[in-house]
Formats: structure tokens, C-alpha cells, sequence
């Protein structure tokens, strides 16, 4: 079903970061990614990504952005050798924080430190 006007296609192409996708909707449905390498002896990988666009906090309480955060990882066994020396030769610069960030990560109330005097 494409939600889109005038035939639109939905499909988007990112080929440098930040791979970040900006759309405004609601819902929640499942996203198919590929990604393509720039090492060609790499097969293309696909994976599917869970979105939610709707928050399920109180109407009333609206936060500035909804976030469903989700982990994949993935893993590169016995890659060439070009690849190996070339991924461990990557630049790894830290980047900023992303805008939502303060969103994203749930901060861990301490424990306070007391101590039980008993009688």
C-alpha cells in the first residue's frame, strides 16, 4: 500500500551519513533496509526494522519526539583481507549527539548510599 501522493515512490537512498531517515506520520509498521557496500565482495544484507511513530504515553503528556530504540549489530565473518585492513583503517571519529539524543537514552536513578544501624 503506498500512502504516498501522485504515485510517490516510497523507497529512499542515503549513501553517506547520517543514514537518517525524517519522515512525519503515525503508526507502526515494519521497515525493510538494505544496506550496500562500498567492498563489492560484500553481498548486499537486508534487514527489518521495527517503527513506531505513535507513543503510547498519555494524549495529554505529549514528549517532542517518540523513540523506539532497537540494537543490530552486524557481524563480518572471515572477511578479505583488503576489507579487514581497510575497516581497521576507518576513521573513528566520535560525532556529536544527535538532537533527540536526552530522548533516547533512559538515565538510572543512583541508589542512595545509607546505612541500616540495627539495635
Amino acid at each position: 500500500m503506498n500512502y504516498y501522493k501522485n504515485g510517490e515512490s516510497n523507497a529512499k537512498l542515503y549513501t553517506q551519513p547520517p543514514y537518517e531517515v525524517n519522515e512525519i506520520g503515525w503508526g507502526e509498521f515494519y521497515l525493510q533496509v538494505k544496506i550496500h557496500f562500498v567492498d563489492l565482495t560484500l553481498s548486499p544484507i537486508s534487514i527489518v526494522h521495527f517503527v513506531k511513530l505513535n507513543t503510547d504515553s498519555d494524549p495529554n503528556n505529549i514528549p517532542p519526539c517518540v523513540v523506539n530504540e532497537t540494537y543490530e549489530e552486524i557481524i563480518f565473518k572471515n572477511p578479505t583481507v583488503h576489507f579487514y585492513n581497510k575497516f581497521l583503517q576507518c576513521n573513528n571519529t566520535k560525532i556529536a549527539p544527535h538532537k533527540f539524543q536526552e530522548h533516547c537514552t533512559k538515565k538510572k536513578k543512583k541508589k542512595k548510599n545509607t546505612k541500616k544501624i540495627r539495635n
